[in-house]
């Protein structure tokens, strides 16, 4: 079976192994089915508290390899999808007036971020680095790099978009930057 680069980038940005099986688990089922032809399994939700998260694992399928990437443009679909978040951000004019921005952020290491900037078609950006401390209580670490020009954001969104993609996600995006626009 072929594994597009849009597969691939789920399998990278939510899969992990789980004794002997390689599983890909998210609260949104879209990612647990675009993968599940690969794995030959079925797609099962696992209530955890108060949250669903849906599962697929196998034994046959094993982690992606940036090395291994067949299309870059559907890897980073999937992965920004998942790992990215497009929102508008405050600052104030020279005026001194409250203008809204779009901003794209995206997380993770920065290994793979690097790989992903070097396909995007905006400028190379600072890798930040990031850490998570909620109420005193640290809960981790990661890298991101983040989009804040227009021209660049609506750059990188024309250059993902392809299909498959999660639909859900792209009507936000459009929303935000209809604001925008």
């Amino acid at each position: 079976m072929i594994i597009t680069g849009y597969q691939q980038g789920i399998l990278y940005a939510t899969g992990c192994q789980t004794g002997d099986r390689f599983s890909v688990r998210n609260k949104d089922r879209w990612y647990c089915d675009a993968v599940q032809p690969i794995f030959g399994t079925k797609v099962y939700p696992n209530n955890t508290g108060d949250t669903t998260q849906y599962i697929v694992k196998a034994r046959n399928v094993h982690a992606v390899n940036a090395d291994d990437v067949s299309d870059w443009t559907g890897f980073c679909r999937a992965y920004i999808e998942i790992h990215g978040v497009l929102d508008l951000a405050q600052r104030k004019s020279r005026k001194g007036e409250k203008v809204h921005y779009p901003r794209l952020r995206i997380y993770g290491k920065a290994d793979i971020l690097v790989r992903i900037m070097d396909v995007l078609p905006a400028k190379t950006k600072k890798i930040q680095h990031v850490r998570n401390v909620v109420d005193s209580i640290y809960i981790g670490e990661t890298s991101a790099v983040y989009y804040q020009s227009r021209s660049e954001i609506t750059e990188i969104l024309a250059f993902i978009n392809e299909c498959p993609r999660n639909e859900a996600i792209w009507q936000k995006w459009s929303e935000i930057m209809k604001f925008i626009c």
